[in-house]
C-alpha cells in the first residue's frame, strides 16, 4: 500500500468521523438530509457508513476496559464477532421500532426509520458507553473474577443476573452508585426516542402517542428476545478471550 493509498484512507476515516460528530451537534439537520434522499437504498446505506463510524469509536473507548480483562488490541477474533453482535443490538433496535409502528398501523417505512433510528438515537451509543463506563468495569471484573475460578459460562451468567436485580443492588452502596451513574444514560435514550417519535410523527402523519405507544411495545415484546440472543453471544466471546 503507497503513502497515497493510506493517505486517502485516512482522508475518507477522517471525513466519515467529522459527520459522525457533525451529526451528534445536530441530529435533526442529518435526519432531514438522510430523509430527504431519493431511494431507500441512499437511505440505509448513508445509515451503515454512520454506524461503521460509531463501530469504531465504540472499539476505541472500550479497549482500555478490554485490556484490563487481558483481551488484547491484536485479537481480532474476539473483536469482530463482538462489536458487531453490539452493531447488530443498535440496528435490531431500528428494525423492531419499524416492525411495532407497523403493527400499530403506522406507515413506516424501515429506511426512513432505520435513519431516524440512526442520527437521533444511535450516533449517541458511543457516550452512552461512556456513561456506562463504571457499570462495563464491574461486569468484565466480574467476568474475569469467574474465568480465575474456573467455573462455566453458565454460571457467571447466573451470577451477573443475580447481581443486577433490584433487590441485589440496593443492598449494597456499590449497586446504589452504579445504579444512579446509568441513570443519564436511561434518561438520554428516553429523550432521544422522544424526539424521534416527534420527527416521525411527521414524516408519516400519525400520532406522536400512537408512535411512543408502539415504542413502548417494541422494545420488550419485539426487541427485548432478540438483544438477549445478542448479548449471550457477546458476552460468551468476551469470557472465551478473557485471560484469567
Amino acid at each position: 500500500m503507497t503513502f497515497e493509498d493510506l493517505s486517502k484512507s485516512f482522508e475518507a476515516l477522517l471525513g466519515s468521523l467529522l459527520e459522525w460528530l457533525d451529526t451528534c451537534r445536530h441530529p435533526l439537520a442529518h435526519c432531514d438530509e438522510v430523509l430527504s434522499l431519493g431511494s431507500d437504498k441512499e437511505k440505509i446505506s448513508k445509515s451503515l457508513r454512520l454506524w461503521l463510524v460509531i463501530f469504531l469509536v465504540t472499539v476505541v473507548l472500550q479497549f482500555p476496559l478490554l485490556k484490563t480483562a487481558g483481551i488484547e488490541w491484536s485479537d481480532a477474533g474476539f473483536h469482530l464477532p463482538y462489536f458487531l453482535a453490539l452493531t447488530m443490538i443498535f440496528i435490531l433496535n431500528g428494525v423492531t421500532l419499524h416492525l411495532g409502528m407497523r403493527i400499530y398501523g403506522v406507515q413506516s417505512n424501515i429506511a426512513d426509520t432505520l435513519g431516524a433510528y440512526t442520527t437521533l438515537v444511535g450516533v449517541y451509543g458511543p457516550f452512552f458507553t461512556l456513561v456506562l463506563y463504571p457499570e462495563s468495569v464491574l461486569f468484565f471484573a466480574t467476568l474475569k473474577s469467574t474465568k480465575s475460578q474456573g467455573l462455566p459460562f453458565t454460571s457467571t451468567v447466573s451470577l451477573i443476573l443475580k447481581n443486577h436485580t433490584v433487590a441485589s443492588r440496593a443492598a449494597s452502596f456499590q449497586g446504589v452508585l452504579l445504579t444512579v451513574l446509568a441513570l443519564p444514560a436511561q434518561v438520554g435514550v428516553f429523550a432521544a426516542l422522544t424526539v424521534m417519535a416527534r420527527k416521525l410523527s411527521t414524516t408519516y402523519s400519525a400520532p406522536k402517542s400512537r408512535i411512543l405507544a408502539s415504542f413502548g411495545f417494541s422494545f420488550p415484546v419485539l426487541a427485548l428476545p432478540l438483544l438477549l440472543g445478542l448479548g449471550l453471544f457477546a458476552n460468551f466471546i468476551a469470557y472465551a478471550f478473557i485471560k484469567p
